[in-house]
């Protein structure tokens, strides 16, 4: 169901474009690389977060929130310790590195070479 009352009725906010406003459009591509970055918003991370749910005491969750921003983040921290200590190594594996670069490969080509 669309929102507005009715929908066929021009948007004065964004009105509809005329054969001057498609004739003075640039293409993305044709932006300086500066607005092109800020266009494409943040970038991808080498490494990413998997979002998961997990329940923690009180009292943990607490003393991490009381550190202030970045809590989860020290969280993440903590663990990655444990596993360095437990395992003698990093989480990370060779594998997911490899993923991660072909990912980052990708996102760097133009938008006319993905496929």
């Amino acid at each position: 169901m669309n929102k507005h009352k009715n929908s066929e009725t021009p948007d004065k906010d964004n009105p509809e474009w005329t054969a001057g406003d498609v004739a003075r459009a640039v293409a993305f591509t044709g932006l300086p690389a500066g607005l092109q970055g800020k266009l494409r918003g943040r970038p991808k991370a080498a490494e990413t977060k998997e979002r998961i749910t997990i329940r923690l005491s009180p009292d943990v969750l607490d003393a991490f929130r009381e550190t202030g921003a970045g809590w989860q983040t020290k969280i993440d921290s903590v663990l990655k310790d444990w596993v360095v200590a437990r395992q003698g190594k990093r989480p990370t594996t060779v594998a997911k590195r490899a993923t991660v670069a072909k990912r980052a490969a990708v996102a760097k080509r133009p938008m006319a070479a993905k496929r």
